[in-house]
């Protein structure tokens, strides 16, 4: 036994009247005569969940009694509530509140025996004045225990029930006792593993399928007739209301219960009891486990972390969908805590935003729903909202990895994650099976897609016409500075849904990414194996050949072979070689839907010279190939710009080959990068018979497409000559300068044709082509001039064109996102539109601005870099916003501060203000090169540089995010870049 703290706390109203009159002139918005600091969260949960509330149609004239044990992640509570009837000063009948409670479960038998043999019943007084710490204390030995249930005839049948009628009676006749109703409802509850809960003396309930037993009031008088809704005196007695806000309010009384044959003694509030027991639109019966699953729920809404033992107790019931289907968690756990409310809400609290997000984690075809939802956020609530869907993302992602250390990628939660993600992907057609969004006819080894550990390891299969669209738009997000995944556009739903895929923190963009991966690595595969069949073909071809040389032979008697090209095709045709040769040992072009392109390739190889200008191509089979040459292209760029090696042989000239076929020769750049020499200004076109190594057969004829001004360059030393003849007596200094300017033009012209542009400059190189007839190179040379791009070429030094484009978009005032938007309406295009057509002289320049803007610079591998001023309020700018992203106050606003100090190596207790000064900026600077150092092996520079949205910011705010802001003591210190 031991002493208990009992406290409470009553409705709070405005009173007027004496302690033996009194009425209430309305409710304070609050709670009264409390002994507690604030009420507990969960026992304020299960009040705003209506669980202590009677119905609209009770009218209590005795007071009820209802008991109910409470749980939210730690906090437990067993609890006590009188509820009696008052009125207001129009004399409506209100139902006001006195609760008791102990901390802890299994106390309601304690907190019954103070209540009725030491407080002696006390019931809502609005002038038992009480205060903040006046609590009960109560000695638990007090308490009797004994067994009231061996009072009734067959308590095993009662319990079944919820409703146990007000005629029901002990042994001896007498109404049942409160405490043998607790014991029958704590017997209950341990045979469902639920917390327990009953009713006592109610006239009516609002929740009465969340109580474990319910004894109703017993009649005053037994009526004279079975009532029904014809009845006066019971519409009288319905009419009344308990609404929380006091005013009463008409009410339609409820139909004839649809319950067996009654006995008349039975009172209204059994019968109104029954009838909302019996509704069609109840909540399916309780089943095992619901309470814990709820009160997890409950707990992570209330912005409780997630602990490892709620995400194992979910994880465990996603894998049991028989017992925990999709109608259990909506109207079993989701419903009961407002999900209604939370779907038609506009003012976004996180309580909602965590239940509306989690309703998308279980259902989810339902996350598209939540996604459009918090489209409509408001600006200034953007990044909070935001932060609270990446916090409970990010929690429960934590958790998996410290329970699944190995990987969880086959676990449960993360399924629904993937059926998430491919609903997203593929809207209209949502598909819980996220492999067949992509590769919808591939055999078992790229069936595997996602959440395998050996995805698609032989490709045996190929993808349709519309699959590689897909891919396409999916591996060009990776590819390219203009991010287009899923269609993403300007549109507001799509950035949201952008957002959440690819920018935030959490389960869905792990996923995503993850998925990316695998869909890039199978089309890898897929791009070798077809490249592989082409040479195949070729390796056949001379197979055949060699056998159709034997046959000839052994027919002829002769040892000469047939070596007239004509003879040897229309041999290989009339016997029949190609039938039996042709398609063996191929694994992507032997299946039907890329049989006319095999069929191409074979007579390329075996019949037509190799020579595709010569063999035409069907119609229908051009655009399946023109979506290989993006999806390979989209690859190689991929590859270049996470600087991954790329491999002449299986990356480029499998390109070039594609693009042969489709335009009958090669661009420069493309035949430059397959590793081909390039012969400017020579009458005979480059050619190259294209025979691989190990095949001796050649596969294709590939021409170089000529660049525009070749034709004019066999004229230039004719030029040269002719000047220096008629300036023979002119100053050799002028005719040096003359034939400096004449190599600096020929040296331009052929960095010309090393420039590769980002996709959003490239398409304003070709709008202005074509809608306004400026020619490309005049472009590509402004667009040199405007980013200063001429040391880079001629060093041949890797562009930083992100970086570039930051640093023009900060000279312009606009939001640095190193992206050039493709859309007519992105200012950063039509600042670049306008400044090309300045330089060529299409336009006048505007007036400057009074303030100068910072002048765009190269990348941090080019000289000149920016100022000193421009990276110094860079790096703070996103040193600062990474502090907001990680803290809600002012206290974690100050411990995130430290792990950024610490993170970054400065000397221990040095204040963040003072590593963030202006006449430190070159220290910090030196400090972030020395954490991209440890961080991105791999890079080839190191600018000390962090700008909001890179991969600099992304891992710092990723280690900021996910280290305890005050590590205990026995916990490593976290590594800092180091010397």
């Amino acid at each position: 036994m031991s002493i208990i703290d009992i406290h409470e706390f009553s409705t709070g109203i405005n009173v007027q009247g004496t302690p033996d009159n009194w009425w209430s002139v309305g409710f304070s918005g609050g709670y009264m005569n409390s002994t507690l600091t604030s009420i507990p969260k969960a026992v304020q949960q299960d009040i705003a969940a209506d669980l202590f509330y009677l119905s609209e149609f009770a009218v209590q004239k005795e007071p009820a009694i209802i008991g109910r044990e409470v749980k939210l992640g730690q906090e437990e509570w067993s609890v006590l509530a009188v509820i009696t009837h008052a009125n207001d000063e129009s004399d409506r009948g209100i139902s006001v509140f006195r609760y008791f409670l102990t901390q802890g479960l299994g106390k309601l038998n304690d907190l019954l025996d103070w209540y009725r043999l030491v407080v002696k019943r006390p019931c809502f007084d609005p002038f038992d004045k009480k205060t903040v710490g006046n609590k009960h204390s109560y000695d638990t030995i007090q308490s009797e225990n004994t067994n009231l249930l061996h009072l009734l005839d067959n308590p095993e049948e009662l319990s079944k029930n919820i409703l146990v009628h007000s005629t029901t009676t002990t042994k001896t006749g007498k109404r049942i006792p409160i405490k043998a109703i607790h014991q029958l409802a704590e017997k209950k509850a341990k045979e469902l593993k639920q917390l327990v809960s009953w009713a006592y003396d109610v006239e009516g309930l609002k929740k009465t399928h969340d109580f474990l037993i319910i004894y109703p009031a017993a009649a005053t008088t037994p009526p004279a007739l079975p009532p029904s809704n014809s009845n006066p005196d019971l519409v009288a007695n319905l009419s009344n209301t308990n609404a929380p806000n006091g005013v009463h309010q008409s009410v339609t009384p409820p139909s004839s219960p649809v319950t067996p044959p009654h006995s008349p003694c039975l009172s209204d509030a059994d019968r109104y009891l029954q009838e909302s027991l019996s509704k069609k639109d109840a909540p399916p019966p309780r089943v095992e486990g619901q309470e814990e699953i709820s009160n997890i729920i409950r707990s992570w809404i209330n912005n409780n972390p997630p602990t490892l033992k709620d995400v194992q107790t979910i994880e465990n019931a996603f894998k049991d969908t028989t017992l925990y289907d999709d109608q259990f968690w909506t109207k079993s756990i989701l419903e009961p805590l407002d999900l209604k409310g939370a779907m038609d809400d506009k003012n976004y609290p996180p309580i909602y935003v965590y239940l509306y997000l989690l309703y998308g984690l279980i259902i989810p075809e339902k996350l598209p729903d939540f996604l459009r939802w918090i489209e409509k956020v408001p600006k200034k609530q953007k990044k909070i909202v935001y932060g609270w869907i990446e916090k409970l993302s990010s929690g429960i992602e934590s958790q998996l990895n410290s329970i699944f250390p190995n990987g969880y990628t086959e676990k449960a939660i993360l399924k629904r994650v993937k059926e998430g993600v491919g609903v997203l992907i593929d809207q209209n057609n949502p598909s819980k099976d996220l492999k067949s969004l992509i590769f919808k006819r591939v055999k078992e080894g790229v069936r595997v897609l996602i959440g395998q550990n050996n995805p698609s390891g032989d490709l045996q299969s190929t993808l349709l016409p519309d699959e590689l669209k897909k891919l396409y738009s999916l591996l060009s997000q990776l590819s390219t500075l203009e991010p287009n995944p899923l269609n993403f556009n300007r549109s507001e739903t799509s950035r949201v849904r952008k957002w959440f895929l690819t920018e935030a923190q959490g389960l869905w963009p792990s996923c995503y990414e993850q998925y990316l991966a695998l869909v890039r690595e199978d089309g890898e595969t897929f791009k070798q194996n077809l490249w592989q069949d082409i040479k195949q073909i070729a390796r056949n071809y001379k197979t055949a050949k060699a056998k159709l040389d034997e046959d000839i032979k052994q027919k002829t008697g002769s040892s000469n072979s047939m070596t007239s090209p004509v003879d040897i095709k229309n041999a290989l045709k009339e016997r029949s070689y190609e039938l039996t040769y042709a398609s063996e040992n191929l694994t992507v072009l032997n299946q039907k839907d890329l049989q006319d392109i095999k069929d191409y390739f074979i007579n390329l190889i075996w019949y037509d010279g190799v020579k595709s200008e010569s063999l035409s191509l069907y119609e229908s089979n051009k655009p399946l190939l023109k979506d290989l040459a993006k999806v390979f292209g989209a690859m190689i760029k991929y590859k270049e710009d996470h600087k991954i090696n790329t491999d002449t042989n299986n990356d480029y000239t499998p390109l070039a080959v594609i693009t042969q076929i489709l335009e009958h020769d090669v661009p420069t750049d493309l035949w430059k990068k397959c590793g081909f020499i390039v012969n400017l200004g020579k009458k005979e076109k480059d050619k190259i018979a294209l025979t691989p190594q190990n095949v001796d057969v050649t596969i294709i004829s590939l021409k170089r497409k000529p660049l525009w001004f070749e034709p004019f360059i066999p004229y230039i030393i004719p030029l040269l000559i002719t000047l220096l003849l008629l300036l023979q007596g002119a100053s050799l200094v002028f005719i040096f300068a003359l034939k400096q300017q004449i190599e600096s033009a020929n040296q331009e012209l052929q960095l010309m044709t090393e420039l590769t542009l980002p996709d959003g400059l490239d398409k304003i190189v070709n709008d202005l082509a074509q809608d306004q007839k400026i020619d490309k190179t005049k472009s590509k040379k402004a667009i040199i001039k405007l980013f200063k791009l001429q040391k880079s070429l001629s060093k041949q030094k890797e562009i930083n064109w992100k970086q570039l484009i930051e640093d023009y978009q900060t000279g312009k005032k606009i939001k640095p996102t190193g992206i050039v938007g493709i859309k007519s309406d992105s200012q950063t295009r039509e600042a670049i539109i306008k400044d090309i057509k300045v330089s060529l002289g299409l336009s006048t320049p505007s007036s400057p601005s009074p303030s100068l803007s910072p002048s765009v610079s190269p990348s941090p591998s080019v000289s000149p870099s920016p100022t000193v001023d421009t990276n110094w309020q860079t790096n703070v700018k996103s040193l600062n916003a990474i502090v907001e992203d990680n803290a809600h106050d002012d206290s974690e606003k100050g411990k995130r501060k430290g792990l950024i100090v610490k993170i970054l190596d400065f000397p221990k207790d040095t204040p963040y203000e003072d590593i963030i000064k202006q006449e430190n900026s070159q220290q910090l600077k030196e400090k972030i090169k020395a954490f991209q150092k440890q961080q991105f092996h791999e890079w080839n520079t190191y600018d000390g540089l962090i700008s909001e949205g890179g991969d600099t910011y992304k891992k710092l705010n990723s280690l900021v995010s996910s280290r305890p802001s005050n590590p205990p003591s026995s916990q490593p210190e976290i590594d800092g870049p180091g010397p």
